[in-house]
């Protein structure tokens, strides 16, 4: 199974994650900062991706929908739609710039709220590749968090653009965790991301009552005690 994501730059770090998360699921995703070379011929390599590509993923924002080549991408996906071809065209919404004519009749999933990220990415991933979803309700899959899982938001959080996303996302994990070992290293990301508003959710886990959560958090406020320094 193989994903095109259309997007603007100014999305990338954003993207970047999705797609890191995408991939942890087994799902093939063609983005241009990775698999474009210098000197390759964009419009051919973008036409023969998208065409090769079982979905195109669509990120909807104010800077995409005013991107020449976002709608280049949205036009040939919908000509091969069309014809007939075996490309499903995916809008994901990012903020509450207007839909374009052409996606307007598709339903979308909506990644304005970071809360609901985990939501809407299972429903992305379930109409892509239902197998790649946890059969029972604790088993792991690509957006369980362990220690890989953390790096990849401790990543994305280094971009300005992302910080408050992440810390609004990891809070909401960590309120709607049952998971101790997810409330771990949630303590651990936030500690890496820092910050008074971290400081005050790793200072509520000193008192988590599973222990190997607790450890998460004591690790942490060691890490912001650091920051001091």
């Amino acid at each position: 199974m193989k994903v095109f994501l259309s997007h603007s730059w100014h999305d990338n770090p954003f993207v970047r994650l999705f797609r890191e998360d995408l991939e942890a699921a087994g799902i093939e995703a063609w983005v241009d900062e990775v698999q474009l070379k210098v000197a390759d011929p964009l419009p051919i390599e973008i036409a023969n991706a998208i065409g090769s590509s079982d979905y195109v993923l669509v990120f909807l924002s104010q800077h995409s929908i005013e991107s020449r080549w976002v709608q280049k991408e949205i036009s040939i996906a919908t000509t091969l739609e069309i014809s007939g071809k075996q490309v499903n065209l995916l809008p994901i919404r990012l903020d509450d710039s207007a839909v374009p004519t052409l996606v307007v009749d598709k339903l979308y999933t909506d990644f304005r709220n970071p809360r609901q990220y985990d939501l809407e990415f299972r429903k992305v991933v379930g109409r892509i590749n239902p197998d790649a979803l946890p059969r029972l309700e604790y088993s792991f899959y690509c957006l369980t968090l362990d220690w890989t899982r953390k790096g990849r938001l401790v990543r994305a959080a280094q971009d300005p653009s992302m910080r408050d996303w992440m810390i609004e996302y990891l809070a909401n994990k960590l309120q709607q965790c049952q998971r101790h070992i997810e409330r771990h290293f949630a303590y651990l990301a936030l500690g890496e991301i820092g910050g008074d508003e971290p400081r005050s959710l790793i200072k509520q886990g000193l008192v988590d009552p599973n222990a190997f959560a607790r450890k998460g958090a004591f690790q942490a406020w060691k890490l912001l005690e650091h920051e001091k320094y």
